[in-house]
């Protein structure tokens, strides 16, 4: 599918900063700033389990994007915390049109979703699109029948003195990966009171899982094979656009391989 060259092509760009030892000082400095960052703060969400990344492309103007919700709420019942659900909202259908004036597209979700067609449609860790939404559930069964757990990302959250948002990780090698990884790091809201079409009409709706922009988009992990054991700690910073409401904030980690896409882990944390 197109999209898997429009991620090809996202991926490409963090390598050109792959090492700092090639740039002056200012120039090393807004690498970390943009990225990576000698801030830290204690793990506070250990993981041990696979979790996989639902990524729903979605709207307010799609009267099916609610029923896409509930199989997704559903699934949510179902995995709990193996499953990390993320709504982007994207496309001509999410553009603020009369009573609809809040916008919740962001530059990233709609680079990820440029040839999205139709709504909802479900990613599976950026790796599997499922033919429709009576399939969902189906095909995550199988996705986790088959797929391998290859590495735990432990998590910790705080909000530092100038509002942004410092996250610390540890990645912990279960198995031996040969494929250089990239990190992505973005934050997702709840509770954002808007308009949807259902249908029939227009309603007061409370929008869950709203990608947010400004994320840290496939930052280099490692370069190499990583051996099974090894763990991985490092911090990011990330700097919430206005208007987020960190309160209602959780930040979703993912770590995926540099040249397919596909996302081998992913977790998330409340910020609080």
């Amino acid at each position: 599918m197109k999209l898997r060259k429009i991620l090809s092509a996202l991926l490409f760009v963090p390598f050109v900063f792959a090492s700092c030892e090639n740039y002056d000082e200012d120039e090393r400095l807004k690498l970390i700033e943009g990225g990576e960052t000698t801030d830290s703060t204690p793990i506070t969400k250990e993981q041990s389990e696979l979790t996989l990344l639902l990524e729903e492309f979605t709207a307010w103007n799609c009267p099916n994007c609610p029923q896409g919700t509930a199989v997704l709420n559903t699934i949510k019942d179902t995995y709990g915390e193996n499953v990390v659900i993320t709504a982007i909202h994207q496309g001509s259908l999410a553009k603020p049109k009369g009573e609809m004036t809040l916008d919740l597209r962001t530059a990233y979700g709609e680079e990820l979703g440029k040839e999205i067609k139709s709504w909802p449609t479900l990613w599976i860790n950026r790796d599997v699109f499922p033919s429709g939404r009576g399939e969902w559930e189906t095909a995550l069964a199988d996705y986790f029948a088959t797929a391998t757990h290859y590495l735990n990302i432990s998590l910790g959250s705080k909000i530092d003195a100038n509002g942004n948002v410092v996250v610390s990780t540890e990645i912990e090698a279960l198995e031996d990966i040969s494929s250089n990884l990239v990190i992505t790091l973005y934050m997702t809201e709840n509770d954002i009171e808007g308009k949807q079409n259902d249908n029939s009409n227009i309603i007061d709706y409370s929008f869950q899982h709203v990608l947010r922009d400004n994320p840290i988009v496939n930052y280099p992990l490692t370069m190499g094979a990583l051996t099974q054991g090894t763990k991985l700690q490092k911090s990011y910073l990330l700097k919430p656009a206005a208007g987020v409401n960190k309160s209602n904030c959780h930040v979703v980690v993912m770590v995926a391989d540099a040249t397919s896409g596909k996302v081998l882990q992913a977790n998330e944390i409340e910020l609080k």
